[in-house]
């Protein structure tokens, strides 16, 4: 009981610190998790045969293991994983960085990490870091960029970053925000959060209403150049992460940003809130 209790302590305390927790890939259980993976145990301490997990997924029940995981390990060599209590990529969160897992999710973790005991027994979804991937989900690599940390091109970080840093300024002040009224045939239709592959919303946007936790699941928020809010009543605030986390910025009615590049929204319109 005491050994219970004392394990269970280090990963309270673990996590209230930050990282995820949970051993190395070396103490990993007799039948190991392959790496490129996010296995799932029915035993506690990854014991048995794992289920396995190589992409993005938003439903994990319908593998036996995720359904019923007593442990989970992410084996990416990485890539942090990013679990859900429920399915498309919704409900409370807990972040494993790679080489790291859990080896008994009915353990208590802290509450204010938005989890309360035992609330990850069920491993609904999971989503790879932004611009991340397992190894054989990877875009192809030029020789020259072998070991680096994997990025999609189209999501560059670093790209983002170089582009513009008045850019970034300005989105950061609320300041980069245009008039919404589309360049095209094509508008933004009434009470829609719309994005678009072209600068100055030209094109077919892509539209969504409501809250959203994940855009990027849509393929203009995920490419998203351009993004304009016609809302009827409501400024709308998009964020760079799932779940309404990372950079954000609030956009009024009627008006826009014609042009994301040089910012953390650039092909990255994650999840939206509105008023």
């Amino acid at each position: 009981m005491l050994k219970q209790l004392m394990a269970s302590a280090t990963v309270i305390v673990t996590a209230a610190l930050g990282p995820a927790v949970g051993p190395t890939a070396a103490d990993a259980a007799a039948e190991p998790c392959p790496p490129g993976n996010l296995c799932a145990y029915t035993e506690r301490g990854y014991g048995g045969k794992p289920g396995l997990a190589d992409r993005n997924m938003e439903d994990l029940l319908r593998i036996h293991e995720f359904a019923n995981a007593v442990s989970v390990y992410n084996s990416g060599t990485h890539c942090a994983v990013t679990l859900y209590t429920k399915k498309h990529y919704t409900g409370p969160s807990l972040t494993l960085q790679p080489g790291h897992g859990i080896g008994d999710l009915t353990s208590p973790v802290p509450q204010e990490r938005g989890l309360c005991p035992a609330v990850l027994s069920e491993v609904a979804s999971y989503w790879l870091a932004h611009g991340c991937c397992f190894a054989h989900d990877c875009p192809v690599l030029s020789a020259s960029r072998a070991g680096s940390p994997v990025e999609d091109g189209r999501r560059s970080m670093l790209k983002k970053l170089t582009a513009s840093g008045a850019a970034i300024a300005a989105v950061a002040m609320g300041l980069a925000v245009g008039s919404a009224t589309p360049a095209t045939a094509d508008p933004c239709p009434s009470g829609a959060l719309c994005a678009y592959l072209s600068t100055n919303y030209s094109g077919d946007p892509g539209t969504v209403y409501g809250n959203n936790n994940n855009l990027l699941q849509y393929n203009k928020f995920n490419n998203a150049v351009s993004v304009s809010n016609s809302g009827t009543q409501c400024t709308v605030t998009i964020y760079s992460g799932l779940g309404r986390s990372g950079s954000d910025v609030d956009i009024r009615r009627g008006y826009g940003i014609g042009n994301l590049s040089g910012t953390p929204y650039y092909k990255n319109v994650a999840s939206n809130h509105w008023c």
